[in-house]
């Protein structure tokens, strides 16, 4: 991908020296020290500070260090990415309670239509885009308002669900089979943190104020486990989709009346080829809904 010298820059960087540099390379101190000339000379700036015992970046040159070394570290997950397309091999980032539980079925039942191996792969909730983007997944499930503002990524609505309330077994609303949500206007309550779900948060609160909500908000959590066991411990109420949080360890899912709120989940990608594989996802979802 880079011409000779700029991987001899580099080398110079991550040695050390230019002599420790020529070693690595195989080369003479001379011939390290004119091929950093001559891509001094192609920029029209000075790399290296030479007035010291060991080489020392100048300002330019570290720029110009984190920029070249950004661009490698792209080409490499661009190389390995490529590699596993042509090797028939899907790799699909989840999060949510519901695709965990169903994978190894889609997989049994679908399998012969993807004609791919797949892999499934666990990550943190709010991250969808940046493993996406990062070539980590080839495919990811997420929160479909984290995805339809970026053109870049392609998406296929799988699923429309509502939000339920979660309480501890000890809540006054425990033992209720459903409940009116303008009975929350002043219950404490505990949310996920805008850096855990990125844009879901700013959709969450409109679609409160479009119930007439404004949320006592007591405490912003990182992750699904917090939320879950700050609600356990009977700290505060949460609202979350029945998909991600079914009942277990002392906590009560309960569905909500005259709510606005819909949650949309999705699968993303940004490559075409995988196209088949989402219209794939979006198929098995129709006839296995009432799993949800």
């Amino acid at each position: 991908m880079f011409e000779r010298k700029i991987l001899i820059f580099m080398a110079v960087v991550e040695c050390g020296s230019f002599s420790a540099a020529g070693k690595a390379l195989f080369m003479s101190q001379s011939a390290v020290s004119q091929q950093i000339n001559n891509l001094e000379e192609e920029l029209g700036v000075q790399l290296f500070d030479r007035n010291h015992y060991r080489p020392k970046l100048t300002d330019a040159g570290q720029f110009y260090y984190q920029e070249v070394k950004r661009l490698k570290n792209d080409y490499v997950r661009i190389v390995t990415y490529m590699q596993n397309r042509t090797q028939k091999h899907i790799t699909i980032g989840y999060t949510t309670f519901y695709t965990n539980r169903l994978a190894c079925e889609f997989v049994d039942k679908y399998a012969s239509q993807i004609a791919h191996r797949v892999e499934f792969k666990y990550y943190d909730l709010g991250h969808e885009r940046e493993v996406l983007e990062n070539h980590d997944v080839d495919m990811v499930f997420g929160l479909i308002e984290e995805f339809k503002n970026d053109d870049s990524i392609l998406y296929k609505e799988l699923y429309t669900g509502q939000l339920c309330l979660i309480v501890s077994e000890k809540h006054p609303y425990a033992s209720k089979e459903n409940i009116d949500i303008h009975l929350l206007k002043n219950a404490p309550m505990i949310i996920m943190s805008p850096e855990a779900v990125g844009h879901y948060y700013s959709y969450f609160l409109k679609g409160l104020k479009k119930d007439g909500i404004i949320p006592n908000i007591i405490k912003r959590v990182d992750n699904l486990n917090d939320l879950k066991m700050s609600v356990a411990l009977n700290e505060g109420v949460g609202l979350l989709p029945k998909e991600i949080c079914m009942a277990n360890d002392g906590i009560h899912v309960i569905p909500l009346k005259n709510t606005k709120q819909l949650v949309h989940f999705g699968i993303a990608y940004q490559d075409l080829i995988f196209e088949k594989v989402a219209n794939v996802f979006a198929d098995y979802f129709k006839q296995y809904k009432n799993k949800l």
